[in-house]
């Protein structure tokens, strides 16, 4: 692992009941590419490509981290556009304020370790949204307020998020695939 450099992110995915829950949002009358269940996961930290050397000096920093399990759930849906033009649907996840802690934890061990979150499109951002990606958008949704206004009332049962993870990131034709390197339990 010294020699070579991976695509990773830090971050956490919801348990499969909720997993089971997300699929019901998927609307095959909108041009998009769905997420499966295997790809449905919060973001914490988007490291980019991280030497081999690095990523032992990350794992070790995490395994310090000392964070509480969060109660969340699932809730309303929204979505995310660049230059007027919609890329992606996602489903929040609330409340926002305890992920934004565990996120801030993260991101901090990340700089320790030598490895600094890449800063979101558009610079540094202090809103923080958590949120599951559902859907990639390649061309315009003509239904997309339609499907808003559908499922804007969406909720899922509470879950605890016991851990988080950092996965590494390949990308494909048939979108990204996910692999956790590492888990971290919170206690």
């Amino acid at each position: 692992m010294d020699g070579d450099t991976r695509r990773l992110f830090i971050g956490f995915a919801p348990p499969p009941p909720i997993s089971d829950a997300l699929a019901t949002l998927s609307d095959k009358s909108i041009a998009a590419r769905w997420q499966t269940a295997a790809q449905h996961h919060v973001t914490l930290a988007f490291l980019g490509d991280v030497p081999g050397h690095r990523i032992h000096a990350l794992q070790d920093t995490l395994n310090t981290l000392a964070l509480p399990p969060v109660r969340a759930r699932c809730q309303g849906v929204g979505y995310f556009a660049r230059k007027g033009k919609v890329h992606s649907l996602w489903v929040g996840v609330a409340p926002a304020g305890p992920i934004a802690v565990m996120r801030q934890a993260i991101m901090a061990a990340c700089v320790r370790a030598g490895v600094p979150p890449e800063q979101p499109m558009g610079g540094v951002s202090d809103d923080f949204q958590p949120h599951i990606t559902l859907a990639r958008l390649s061309v315009k949704a003509l239904n997309i307020v339609n499907y808003i206004n559908q499922h804007a009332g969406f909720k899922t049962e509470l879950f605890t998020v016991r851990a988080f993870s950092a996965y590494q990131s390949q990308l494909t034709p048939d979108g990204s695939r996910y692999q956790a390197l590492a888990s971290y339990a919170l206690d």
